[in-house]
């Protein structure tokens, strides 16, 4: 919530989340804006017991919010604290604001399953299409049976099926490593490269080929991408709906969690790149693969260094996952032309594995919201919560679907709200 005084003193910081700020003279703007597909509304006081304590002047008070169903009772606590409350009902109507962006016909969401039915990719596919979203979303299936890719193609989804001999995600031609590596480094034609990484990478950095060969392919058909995990990804609003920047987004996880006190990303960094690349970064906040956003060159370019650093790896075929590692070393070296990274919940994503249960924010609604009370859009592993999993899962449920979801009773745990 943005606020400014008299001249344009600052009364209180403004909010990243603002569509704008406002300078005022003998007056105090209130803004916060509205997602775009709602509107937004103004409550105006003609006259106020606010007065310059300098001066003694009367002061006159205008408090413009964006009214939602999420903050109108924000709204009512603002406009009773200056005495606007009563004039709220009667004085709300339209104004100008600047729009928060949101999706177009141009934008697309990629993804990919694996061994799964339409149960596994449901909250995913269901809450983007009631996010609003108005682009185009492409899931890669393999080993998907007929009825679920039916399901997929009935939400208006892009279904391109694809061939993986792996068992869950792991490749069993990989264990050659040494003299795949070699054949990488070689001269070869970058096509004859390509094939062979197609038939060795482990599914999690196979996604990259297939989204890059996509891309490559529809290049003049979008705009900006999102790149996101399929499996524990939900969208609490349009995806796009946000002050979008060019380049690449990397989202970084909580800021109390390093690269050295995990474990997990010990073994990555440790096998992928040695063990002096870790100890050289263990201060790092990771950054986490599961959501990457960018425009159209600057996703092109950060798959194919994906695909030519993974081609490079130490010790692939010790590990089924891992491409975080490859994400976080073109993040650590600034390999892209153009990067921005984001603090956990300051933008349009949340990564909620290491959070605390007190950490999460809910408003009076049940979704997670930032430390502004602002709804983040894209809810990366909320199924580490069952309460807020339980509360996403019945708003997309209705009575044609309620089998489709495996819930968690209400009372599973808590979630706090949001002050």
């Amino acid at each position: 919530m943005c606020i400014r005084g008299q001249h344009g003193r600052n009364l209180q910081a403004p909010c990243p989340h603002a569509a704008e700020s406002y300078r005022c003279f003998a007056s105090v703007t209130v803004k916060h804006p509205s997602p775009p597909s709602l509107p937004s509304r103004e409550i105006r006081t003609p006259s106020s017991e606010l007065t310059n304590e300098k001066t003694g002047r009367a002061l006159t008070l205008t408090l413009t919010l964006g009214i939602t169903d999420n903050n109108i009772g924000r709204a009512e606590a603002l406009a009773g604290a200056f005495g606007a409350l009563p004039l709220m009902k009667g004085f709300m109507q339209p104004c100008r604001t600047m729009p928060v962006q949101s999706s177009t016909s141009r934008d697309l969401v990629l993804t990919l399953m694996h061994r799964g039915d339409f149960n596994y990719i449901a909250p995913f596919v269901l809450s983007l299409k009631k996010s609003g979203y108005r682009g185009s979303t492409v899931v890669f299936t393999s080993e998907v049976d007929e009825l679920s890719m039916a399901q997929l193609r009935s939400c208006g989804v892009i279904v391109i099926p694809f061939h993986f001999s792996g068992q869950a995600s792991r490749q069993p031609l990989s264990r050659p490593w040494p003299l795949w590596r070699w054949f990488f480094s070689t001269g070869a034609p970058r096509p004859a490269k390509l094939w062979l990484a197609h038939a060795v990478f482990h599914l999690y950095y196979r996604r990259h080929l297939l989204y890059l060969q996509f891309l490559d392919q529809h290049a003049a058909d979008f705009d900006r991408i999102l790149l996101a995990d399929g499996k524990d990804v939900f969208f609490q609003a349009d995806p796009f709906a946000w002050n979008w920047t060019s380049g690449v987004h990397f989202f970084l996880e909580e800021a109390a969690h390093r690269m050295g006190d995990c474990p997990v990303h010990r073994e990555w960094f440790r096998r992928l790149f040695g063990p002096s690349f870790i100890e050289s970064h263990a201060h790092r906040i990771p950054a986490c693969a599961g959501t990457t956003f960018g425009d159209m060159a600057g996703i092109r370019q950060y798959l194919h260094l994906m695909i030519t650093i993974t081609m490079q790896t130490l010790e692939l075929d010790k590990l089924g996952g891992g491409d975080q590692a490859v994400h976080n070393y073109i993040l650590i070296h600034k390999l892209i032309d153009n990067i921005t990274v984001h603090e956990n919940g300051r933008g349009p994503v949340l990564t909620m594995k290491v959070m605390k249960e007190s950490d999460l924010l809910t408003d009076a609604q049940g979704a997670a919201v930032n430390g502004n009370g602002v709804v983040v859009p894209v809810l990366h592993q909320y199924d580490y919560f069952p309460a807020l999993k339980a509360r996403l899962m019945s708003t997309l449920q209705s009575p044609d679907r309620i089998a489709v979801f495996d819930t968690v009773p209400l009372a599973a745990g808590p979630v706090r709200a949001a002050a």
